[in-house]
């Protein structure tokens, strides 16, 4: 019996190793095996233990963002929507904002006013051609401005001058001008064609100004014609193409002196003189109804001799602009005056403009309201 109790001690010892042995060195039963790797070599494992584990405090503090402050009364404020705009890869600079800077314009468009100004400088005045035509540079409102056309032709006038919008140089003596002329609404028109604002462009050619001053343009009718210099204004430039015995504003003055009052004519006309000062002589003519036309328009000048029948002169209307008609440009309207009767029945002859008609007017008073009461 005593043989046999250190034989059962030694036999549960040595169990009790075994099942320690096997705890901590025993082979995985759950099923999964190990990965081995192609090349072989060991395999990296990318989990830490806790006790080789260091903790990296940068990447602690992007996945534990703070949290927002707790206000009084126990909310927590909104936090602010994310933003639309694309982030910046510049550094935002100290004083600047998030204006957007407005580039500089390409240098043609920049200059071109420049250039219209200095090409207008160049040619200010009224040129001349064949074909009765002129060629007048000038301004509208100190603003570079054309007007073109047949000397005396009611067309070139009923819209005025034409402001210059665009110039394309295309070598420094060739280039292509762009003017703007505003709509008409002068109640004359033939079709909308004739009211509507018109943009033109001629082709022009300052190669010759300054040898035999003279300079090329294309009109409207598509010709090419060479203008030379007339004079700073239109009177003059005229002058110098229609040499002539014209009525003196003197002559004109005394005729004026004997016409002075309202003269009624057919259909509600009527036609009307008056001298505002000594060097100013006005003219008005219209239908009473729409409330005299144009108003009062200044005597510009005479186009024939005083004695020559029919007299013809130049009356210039200022642009205006009122409630009935809108904007109307400047207007110079040609005036043919017959006398004739004039002592003898007290009646005047006027065609008002290139495509007027003649028409009789009788003496109705020195006032515009004894005119209106001898309407016939």
């Amino acid at each position: 019996m005593k043989r046999i109790l250190p034989l059962v001690l030694a036999c549960a010892l040595m169990f009790s190793l075994a099942a320690c042995g096997g705890e901590s060195a025993g082979p995985d039963n759950s099923g999964a095996e190990s990965p081995v790797p192609e090349s072989g070599g060991p395999v990296q494992s990318d989990t830490q233990t806790p006790e080789n584990a260091q903790p990296d405090s940068s990447m602690a503090e992007l996945s534990q963002p703070d949290e927002p402050a707790v206000q009084e009364g126990g909310e927590t404020p909104a936090k602010p929507a994310p933003s639309t705009e694309p982030a910046s890869s510049e550094p935002a600079q100290s004083g600047e904002t998030d204006r957007p800077i407005k580039p500089d314009l390409p240098g043609p468009l920049r200059s071109q006013k420049a250039d219209i100004e200095a090409l207008w400088e160049k040619l200010y005045g009224c040129w001349t051609a064949t074909d009765e035509r002129f060629a007048y540079f000038t301004y509208q409102d100190g603003a570079p401005a054309f007007i073109g056309g047949v000397w005396e032709s009611e067309a070139a006038f009923r819209r005025g001058s034409g402001l210059v919008t665009k110039l394309i140089p295309h070598s420094d003596r060739e280039y292509t001008v762009t003017v703007t002329y505003p709509s008409v609404e002068d109640g004359n028109a033939a079709d909308e064609q004739e009211t509507r604002e018109m943009v033109w462009s001629f082709e022009l050619d300052v190669g010759r100004e300054g040898i035999d001053e003279t300079i090329r343009l294309n009109d409207f009718d598509g010709v090419t014609r060479q203008y030379a210099w007339g004079g700073y204004s239109y009177d003059n430039a005229y002058d110098s193409t229609h040499p002539g015995n014209y009525a003196s504003f003197e002559e004109m003055q005394a005729l004026w002196t004997r016409l002075a009052g309202y003269w009624n004519g057919e259909d509600g006309r009527f036609v009307a003189f008056d001298q505002m000062d000594s060097n100013t002589l006005v003219f008005c003519g219209g239908l009473w109804e729409s409330g005299g036309g144009r108003g009062w328009g200044n005597f510009e000048k005479g186009m024939s001799a005083i004695d020559e029948a029919p007299l013809k002169f130049i009356i210039v209307y200022p642009a205006v602009e009122n409630e009935m008609d809108g904007v109307l440009p400047e207007l110079s309207l040609p005036v043919w005056l017959d006398i004739t009767d004039l002592d003898t029945d007290k009646v005047l002859r006027v065609k008002l403009g290139e495509d007027g008609q003649w028409a009789a007017y009788a003496w109705a008073g020195e006032t515009e309201e004894e005119a209106r009461q001898s309407i016939w």
